[in-house]
């Protein structure tokens, strides 16, 4: 897109709203062009000011931030969701992708990401900051579909694990700490991979992670 990101903001605590208002005012591509402390007061906003992306929290007092996210893509909402919250329990980041919201950042996360996250979400890409891909991205107990599946796509399980990461949005950097290997390694994990599935881009692992259920499933 051309021109400045007009971004509503939602959440019902107004010491959130102006450190995140202070943080997006200080980003020379966005503006804040509303905010509403409940889900109803965010409804009549987004009919009655357009915007690019909606930040919601998911604790509103009304109604959760995720019914609320729900809500606005059945009333045709034609942004980008960004959830901004204090909960980043593996079910919510599931509900919340599956609901169609393109961003999760926890508030404990630097405050940074949410820019990040306005940025990428308005690219068509999908931003996980590194507290929530780490909280999704971690094996359940017994878990034995992840190495079915790998073995079915012809992947070795280190090339599965990787290609799930960067769909995730974790860095080389951190999905090396998070398997105990080298940097090098972890690009040789995921070019193998990406020949092995005629993947090109980083937003065709996501695409192909999206349509195979690595997001909505973990």
């Amino acid at each position: 897109m051309t021109g400045r990101i007009r971004v509503m903001l939602v959440d019902d605590h107004p010491i959130v709203r102006t450190g995140a208002q202070a943080l997006l005012a200080a980003a020379a591509d966005i503006d804040c062009v509303g905010e509403a402390s409940t889900g109803a007061e965010a409804l009549d906003l987004a009919a009655a000011v357009p915007s690019d992306v909606a930040v919601l929290d998911i604790g509103l007092p009304d109604m959760s931030g995720l019914v609320l996210a729900g809500e606005l893509i059945r009333r045709g909402y034609g942004g980008r969701i960004v959830i901004f919250t204090e909960n980043g329990e593996r079910s919510s980041v599931q509900q919340a992708l599956k609901l169609g919201a393109r961003g999760f950042v926890q508030k404990r996360s630097t405050s940074e990401n949410l820019v990040h996250a306005i940025r990428t979400v308005v690219r068509g890409g999908l931003f996980l900051d590194q507290p929530t891909a780490r909280e999704i991205t971690a094996p359940l107990p017994g878990d034995t579909k992840s190495q079915g599946e790998a073995e079915a796509l012809g992947l070795t399980a280190r090339e599965f694990a990787v290609l799930r990461m960067v769909a995730h949005g974790l860095s080389n950097k951190e999905i090396a700490g998070r398997l105990d290997i080298g940097i090098k390694s972890v690009e040789t994990y995921r070019s193998r991979a990406m020949d092995k599935l005629s993947l090109h881009s980083r937003a065709q692992i996501v695409n192909f992670a999206m349509t195979h259920g690595w997001l909505a499933g973990l």
